[in-house]
């Protein structure tokens, strides 16, 4: 198949670990002890104990630990959700499910499945890659022709996930009762919300509804990152 073909195991270091099964989803998860110390060996040597970076910045997998810890498990947070959606959520750690995830390129996904006995209130902060700013004011700026062709590269980049022909986007569709199993309904019930980076994302689904991330094309300008929290409504 060539040497272009992604290797399933990228990226499965520094606390991100391959969850499966891959009829249902393949995807990295970071584990909850990803930032006491579980790095790799080859990955402690420019960290320090804190889980930081030589340059004393916190690690990615610690920011995404302490956004967990900090901010998706608080109380004040579940109220806050409660108030978007004008009811009232679960603040059991047994009512919801916490994770944090990456989806690469060419690799990973999730397929919708059985919808919850219950709704659910699914929260997600997501990531991908924009194109880096120049910060350097002390450098002349390019010519008007480089910085146009720049910005219409950058445009370009972005809207591949607006697009979202690359995938990595989270869709929504309406399940129905099949003969012996729940199915996807009228393609015409589907919802799809690109991928955006530093987004917020706030969506009830219903007991007639289920969810999935697109497969990831290979294409696409790098993975797509998620803290995701998902509260039980209180009937």
């Amino acid at each position: 198949l060539g040497s272009g073909v992604p290797d399933p195991a990228a990226g499965c270091r520094d606390g991100w670990e391959m969850v499966g099964p891959a009829h249902v989803r393949r995807c990295l998860e970071l584990r909850a002890d990803a930032s006491e110390g579980a790095a790799a060996p080859a990955a402690k040597a420019h960290r320090s104990e804190g889980g930081d970076s030589g340059d004393g910045t916190p690690s990615l997998e610690r920011m995404f630990q302490l956004m967990q810890d900090n901010l998706f498990k608080a109380d004040a947070f579940a109220r806050f959700v409660a108030a978007l959606v004008s009811t009232s959520c679960s603040g059991n750690v047994e009512a919801r499910r916490d994770a944090v995830r990456r989806f690469r390129p060419g690799l990973d996904y999730t397929l919708a499945t059985m919808p919850a006995d219950t709704q659910e209130v699914d929260v997600r902060l997501t990531f991908c890659n924009k194109p880096p700013a120049d910060d350097d004011d002390d450098e002349e700026k390019a010519a008007e022709e480089e910085a146009d062709e720049e910005e219409e590269e950058a445009e370009g980049e972005e809207d591949l996930w607006e697009s979202c022909e690359v995938g990595g986007f989270d869709s929504y569709i309406q399940a129905v009762e099949g003969d012996s199993a729940v199915v996807a309904g009228d393609e015409d019930a589907v919802t799809n919300l690109p991928c955006q980076s530093n987004c917020l994302t706030v969506a009830v689904r219903g007991t007639d509804q289920m969810h999935f991330v697109k497969y990831v094309q290979a294409v696409a300008p790098s993975s797509r990152y998620e803290a995701e929290t998902v509260f039980r409504l209180d009937s």
